[in-house]
Order: C-alpha cells, then structure tokens, then sequence
C-alpha cells in the first residue's frame, strides 16, 4: 500500500500562503456594517478593495474635521456616498465641471495601501 506524507513545513507554507490571499484592513467592521446599511455590492474583490480604501480616506478626513468642530462650527458624518472620492461624486451628481485637481485626500490612503494595487 502506498501512503504520500507531505512535509509538515510544505503543510505550514501553504496555509500562511492561503491567508496572505486575503487582505485585512483597518475598521473592517465598520466597513462592512456601513455595507450593509447602504446595501452596497461590488462585482470583483479589486473594486470592494478600492472603494474601501475610498472609504477609509473619507473617514479620516471625517474625523479629522469632526476632531476640530468647534472651529468650523459643524460636524461631518458618514453618507451612501461614502465609496466615493470627491471628483467621482462631482462627476456624477453636479452639473458643475469639477477643477481640475491632481490631489485629494484619498490618495492619502491610496499612497498607503498602494500595495494592494502592484
């Protein structure tokens, strides 16, 4: 009888390989709780992994202005147009031609999560 015994190493390869395929990012939860309310869905894993880094810049720039309040004199809140950079939201719901800008603050995290788009 003929028994195959795979090297216990080759074993552990695989498996830290199997979960480098998944990428977690921070406030996953919240992520996927404001998913949920806004019934959003993406059609590939690239374009949820793009449109949450979309999301978590936006939070930042949330609670970077919600952090001076007092300031401005108001707050900003989360909205179903969260996954959205500011000149996709433009483009889309103004009638106003956006200027033409090479920053904004979502390539804060693009520039940081820049891996997952090699």
């Amino acid at each position: 009888m003929y028994t195959c015994t795979i090297p216990l190493f080759l074993v552990l390869l695989i498996l830290n390989t199997s979960n480098a395929l998944f990428v977690k990012l921070p406030s996953d939860h919240e992520w996927y709780l404001w998913k949920y309310q806004h019934k959003k869905n993406y059609t590939t894993l690239h374009e949820e992994l793009d449109r949450q880094v979309t999301w978590l810049s936006n939070k930042a720039f949330i609670n970077a202005h919600n952090s001076h309040s007092k300031v401005f004199g108001f707050t900003l809140g989360m909205n179903q147009f969260g996954d959205m950079s500011d000149f996709e939201f433009q483009q889309k719901y103004s009638c106003v031609k956006p200027p033409d800008v090479s920053y904004n603050h979502t390539d804060i995290f693009r520039n940081k999560y820049k891996k997952l788009y090699q």
